[in-house]
């Protein structure tokens, strides 16, 4: 990587790219470089998880719905799946004719571990299974549609939040997903410095390495020495494909073996290779994500990135551990600061960890300094800010204090 962008690396608090109104705070800037260069020249692995990690986001949610916007997912496709006619949940009862949002969310609320958490392995194996029928090329046509050339990141320069309107269900808002600048620069730098670098995602395989083939690896190039990912460094949930002829084809033989598959190239086989309910396995969830890694090294992962309860399997392989903390998640950062608060009294000492807070509606983006954020932004965080280490919030929120 040329010395100038090495130099924006090492400037924590400037740390921007030009695009990003943020950055790394200080401390998580110091300990991440540190880490780094100690790392470095060792071929090395480095895992990190896709959605609210790596992007900001969902692209998961954002390509569900597209799906449903254009037609393609429906309630009665839930029926044909034989599954529950009805999911009671909090004292609510949903049924597919409610929405396929609206069954999926009750879905992951329902088969959650963790109290008021959004991530569930069955939800997530569900929402895979959901897509029977549809061909690899319509499920990339439909990411491309729901990623929308990164449009979302204008909400870093505009502060506000773009959403992908869903008129079938109306009350649905989702996010549009973008790269965060600091992570495509550090995923960048990790492979100029002879790492191995793997994304390890619970989104439906397809649209993961669409996402990384015509999004990601582009954002690469541009960087130092242009290194991008390989097909097939990137794992997502799967199902068994049938040929138009009935032949049954793995995504993980195929990403190996077929070049023009492995490049998502070639319309008209993507066109007749189609997704059945046959789950490939692990699935790539929770203890799945840990299990992933361990078939492809030997050795315990040198660095790995997540953000929620879905990565704490792989994350708790790792040497280091970087913790991107969604600050207006409150639940996901309670229950993730109880756990690494827990693993550094277990082992006193030099913690592996290293935490980010980041936002992903308004001001989206690398949160570089708490203390800055705008008073709106604060009042609605603040508990995070304290769970993850701020404590001095007190003096400067006043609106929330008691009484």
């Amino acid at each position: 990587m040329k010395n100038g962008l090495r130099g924006i690396l090492l400037m924590i608090s400037t740390f921007s790219l030009q695009a990003s109104p943020s950055g790394w705070t200080p401390e998580a800037g110091a300990k991440l470089h540190e880490v780094i260069e100690a790392g470095a020249g060792k071929k090395n692995t480095a895992f990190f998880d896709l959605d609210n990690t790596v992007l900001c986001r969902d692209i998961g949610h954002a390509t569900l719905a597209v799906m449903v916007r254009d037609g393609m997912l429906t309630p009665e496709r839930i029926r044909k799946l034989a599954s529950p006619l009805q999911i009671q949940s909090g004292g609510t009862d949903v049924r597919p004719e409610d929405g396929v949002f609206a069954y999926y969310e009750q879905l992951l609320r329902a088969t959650s571990r963790y109290p008021n958490s959004t991530t569930s392995d069955v939800g997530y194996a569900w929402l895979v299974q959901l897509l029977q029928g549809l061909s690899v090329q319509e499920i990339m046509e439909a990411t491309r549609r729901a990623y929308q050339d990164g449009m979302g990141i204008q909400d870093l320069k505009k502060n506000q939040t773009t959403f992908l309107p869903v008129e079938r269900e109306k009350s649905v808002q989702v996010e549009a997903p973008f790269f965060y600048p600091e992570m495509v620069t550090l995923i960048a730098t990790l492979l100029e410095k002879d790492y191995v670098v793997r994304i390890v995602s619970a989104s439906n395989v397809w649209t993961v390495r669409w996402l990384m083939l015509h999004a990601l690896n582009p954002l690469l190039r541009k960087q130092g020495k242009g290194l991008t990912l390989s097909p097939e460094n990137i794992i997502g949930i799967g199902t068994v494909m049938q040929e138009e002829k009935g032949g049954l084809k793995q995504d993980e033989a195929l990403v190996r073996t077929d070049s023009m598959y492995a490049k998502l190239e070639g319309a008209r086989v993507l066109a007749q290779l189609r997704v059945t309910p046959l789950l490939t396995f692990p699935i790539s969830a929770y203890e799945g994500k840990a299990m992933h890694i361990r078939r492809v090294t030997d050795t315990p992962p040198y660095f790995v990135a997540g953000d929620s309860q879905n990565d704490y399997a792989m994350l708790g392989l790792a040497t280091h551990r970087l913790y991107i903390a969604r600050l207006d998640s409150p639940d996901i950062v309670k229950t993730s600061m109880e756990i690494i608060r827990r693993d550094n009294a277990a082992a006193p000492g030099s913690s592996p960890w290293i935490i980010q807070p980041t936002l992903t509606k308004k001001y989206a983006g690398f949160v570089a300094d708490p203390k800055s954020l705008p008073l709106e932004i604060k009042e609605k965080v603040v508990d995070s800010l304290r769970d993850i280490g701020y404590t001095d919030f007190h003096t400067q929120v006043k609106s929330i204090e008691p009484g």
